[in-house]
């Protein structure tokens, strides 16, 4: 019995021993196939998983990218009014 094919196909009669040892390497072989197929699965899901927070991930780098935008339109805008503000001031006080 040296060949490790899933299923034997040689018709000589089992000692219980052999029976058993059989019965156990089939067992081990079912559990390692459902074992396998459920990291697969799990694999897939972990994956599927991970797209879905890059894709959250990119819309919400753009929507904080607009914001930063926005604000620094706003920031140079405020610093363009504080200096017309003071050159005004200025202007004031030469006059």
């Amino acid at each position: 019995m040296t060949s490790r094919s899933f299923l034997r196909s040689s018709p000589q009669v089992l000692t219980a021993a052999e029976a058993e040892r059989e019965r156990k390497r089939l067992r081990r072989l079912l559990r390692n196939r459902v074992s396998a197929q459920l990291a697969r699965e799990r694999k897939k899901q972990q994956a599927l998983q991970t797209e879905s927070r890059a894709m959250q991930l990119e819309a919400h780098t753009a929507a904080l990218a607009q914001r930063v935008s926005t604000l620094e339109r706003e920031n140079a805008a405020l610093r363009q009014a504080r200096l017309c503000a003071a050159a005004k001031a200025c202007a004031q006080l030469s006059a």
